[in-house]
């Protein structure tokens, strides 16, 4: 589906910002890498792919952050 600068293209944020805001919500380690948790739950793979299902989640958390 997507990775992290198609995510920060949808939210018109930065990647390093889009980043940032997925660590604090804990869908990626402190090294920026998905989480186990994020990876079994289908949301994205090791390589930092976004399954569809994780980018509509990410938009929808991330869009009315600052």
């Amino acid at each position: 589906m997507a990775y992290i600068s198609d995510l920060a293209k949808e939210l018109n944020k930065k990647e390093e910002k889009v980043v940032e805001m997925l660590k604090v919500h804990g869908y990626l380690k402190e090294n920026g890498d998905p989480r186990k948790a994020t990876i079994d739950a289908g949301l994205m793979r090791e390589d930092g792919f976004i399954y569809k299902k994780g980018f509509e989640l990410f938009v929808e958390e991330l869009r009315n952050e600052r």
